[in-house]
């Protein structure tokens, strides 16, 4: 686990508190930023760790979609906590999704550790 997910959701439980104004906020996006461009290569590797040789492109194709599919469906649970519930709830609500990312994260770790992940096994 990365330590840069925990601090992403801890941005976003902050930027309600640092919206009041630029010089505050800007820091927050700054560091969204950051932490956020911490998760995905790191994923990217562990998984085309896993992929079979040869595979490699294909994986890392396939996992591209599949945060390009995440955004998409991010953007539109957004608008429909906004419209229901207005801006206050999106930064609480990205950091409820952070922090279930880590704990399936640490979970999936711990099977793997264990033996009891899937069948496919780093080379």
């Amino acid at each position: 686990m990365r330590p840069g997910n925990l601090l992403l959701a801890a941005v976003f439980l902050l930027v309600p508190a640092l919206r009041v104004s630029y010089a505050m906020a800007l820091p927050a996006v700054a560091a969204c930023g950051v932490f956020s461009f911490t998760v995905t290569t790191p994923q990217q590797h562990l998984i085309m760790g896993y992929a079979p040789a040869g595979t490699q492109p294909m994986v890392a194709s396939l996992n591209q979609s599949a945060l390009y599919l995440a955004v998409s469906l991010s953007g539109a649970a957004g608008g429909i906590v906004l419209d229901a519930a207005g801006a206050v709830l999106l930064a609480p609500l990205a950091a409820v999704f952070v922090v279930v990312a880590v704990g399936l994260t640490w979970w999936y770790g711990r099977m793997d550790a264990r033996g009891w992940a899937p069948a496919v096994r780093r080379r």
